[in-house]
């Protein structure tokens, strides 16, 4: 059998076990990462994308190296729908299981105003940079579809700086939240405006038709599976495994159902399916099966995350030279040009222009639900519209569908979402907390001072009084309290 595998392989067969490879490279490459960011500044996900891009320069620059060769080989010819449904459950399903529900009752309005005419807002000012700006000379069906996929956020990296210094939890959850649902709102005009590009005739009655079974049937279906299993849950006690198992079911299920059997939007029904379970499931699961629960599905996202981003990189390297060949990954040709740099910076001073845009419309009916939006939190979120997996999904999704005939824009679609992605997470992201620390969010108010004082004093005195009442003990004799201060004082 092993004489008969270069045979194989010299014939063009690929063994779909060589797919492993690729996984378990990404992975390698994120312990790597995750061990030396103590000493970085850059965030992971920015460095994933780095390592991407050396290991597709690398693949161009050698191909001899073909085994790794063949396995980007088994991914790029991945059909893009099971490309979602293996990563979109776990990118929505991770972070909505995870909101605090007083918040998100509290912000609820707010994040929908965001995530629905706020993307509208926000994908139609992209789509006219790409119209009027842009010297590629694209259809409004193009532009519009370039102005969807990038107006999918991912501020995981902003997120994760407000939770790390107490921050403003009330700021991360309409942050959080807004890019939840702001995903899903944005493949639902991504997936209309798909099928216009690819030469399908779409009629206004059966766009607002589509629209609405994508959007609404997808959000009551995701509400269904979340109170289901949040019933599920509430019968369950004291079983990580079986608890952990359950979500896991029911995140595949929402998503498979929605978008394979019914026609809905898979993202939407799988982030309505974990708010619900936020709000209204898992009353009886106990803080040792919660953490067991979060933990696995941080795994995952971690996971998801790391093949995406070593992927997209891998991806930009085979269209960033400026050649016009093809190339022993894929038969897609290049058409990338050094002008096209100066089109990256235009292109992100406007995603921060249209995000400014964006928080100004929305101001009034913002400060009329929920907690209202002050200039600084307004300013943090501008800074955290960040562009991340979603994106970069329905980037690669562009990629890899040849019922676009126009490769270039296909090829233009993966370069600016690498390339936006790569810039917000390492210039926005990476500069969150020091924009935390001049707007004074990492300061202390007086009120905030003074329950810590109280705090602090409550302690000292129970410490008082259980010292008063130690006794000595026949093994480790008479207490010691003088040594028992010093060591409080010292911590």
């Amino acid at each position: 059998m092993a004489a008969e595998a270069p045979a194989e392989a010299g014939e063009g067969h690929i063994p779909p076990s060589d797919a492993v490879l690729f996984i378990l490279v990404c992975f390698s490459i994120g312990i790597f990462i995750r061990l030396c960011l103590r000493w970085t500044k850059i965030p992971y996900t920015a460095m994933l994308l780095l390592w991407g891009l050396a290991i597709g320069f690398l693949q161009l620059a050698n191909p001899a190296t073909q085994a790794f060769t063949n396995t980007l080989q088994l991914w790029l010819s991945m059909e893009p729908h099971l490309l979602l449904l293996v990563f979109l459950p776990i990118i929505g399903f991770s972070a909505a299981i995870g909101q605090e529900p007083h918040m998100l009752r509290k912000s609820w309005v707010q994040i929908m105003v965001l995530a629905w005419p706020g993307v509208v807002i926000q994908f139609l000012l992209i789509a006219l940079c790409a119209k009027y700006a842009f010297p590629y000379d694209w259809s409004w069906p193009e532009c519009l579809l370039f102005g969807a996929m990038l107006s999918a956020t991912d501020p995981v990296a902003v997120v994760a700086v407000l939770q790390e210094v107490g921050a403003s939890q009330k700021l991360a959850c309409v942050i959080d939240g807004e890019s939840l649902v702001n995903d899903g709102s944005a493949l639902v005009i991504f997936l209309l405006l798909q099928k216009i590009v690819e030469g399908q005739q779409v009629t206004v009655a059966g766009g607002i038709a589509q629209f609405c079974l994508l959007a609404v049937v997808g959000m009551l279906l995701g509400i269904a599976f979340g109170a289901v299993t949040s019933w599920l849950l509430d019968n369950i006690f004291r079983d990580a495994t079986l608890t952990t198992i359950v979500t896991l079911v029911s995140a595949y299920s929402s998503y498979y159902v929605a978008d394979r059997l019914v026609g809905a939007s898979g993202l939407l029904a799988v982030v309505c399916n974990g708010f619900t379970m936020s709000l209204i499931g898992g009353r009886q699961i106990t803080m040792r099966v919660e953490d067991a629960m979060h933990s696995f599905w941080g795994v995952l996202e971690w996971s998801a995350n790391t093949i995406l981003f070593v992927w997209m990189g891998i991806v930009l390297a085979i269209v960033l030279p400026p050649s016009h060949e093809e190339t022993v990954i894929t038969d897609q040709p290049i058409h990338l040009e050094p002008r096209d740099a100066a089109y990256v910076v235009l292109l992100y001073v406007w995603l921060q222009a249209a995000r400014t845009v964006l928080l100004l419309v929305c101001w009034i009916p913002f400060n009329y639900t929920g907690y209202p939006l002050t200039w600084r939190s307004a300013l943090v979120m501008v800074w955290g519209g960040l562009r991340g997996a979603v994106g970069m999904v329905m980037a690669l999704f562009i990629f890899l569908d040849e019922q676009i005939h126009d490769s270039s824009f296909r090829s233009y679609c993966i370069f600016y979402m690498g390339t936006m992605a790569f810039f917000t997470v390492s210039i926005n992201g990476g500069t969150t907390k020091a924009l935390l620390q001049w707007l004074g969010f990492m300061s202390y108010t007086p009120e905030q001072l003074g329950t810590l004082h109280h705090v602090i004093e409550d302690m000292d005195e129970m410490r008082e009084k259980r010292l008063v009442e130690l006794h000595p003990d026949e093994v480790l004799g008479e207490p010691e309290p003088d040594a028992v201060n010093v060591s409080v004082r010292g911590v």
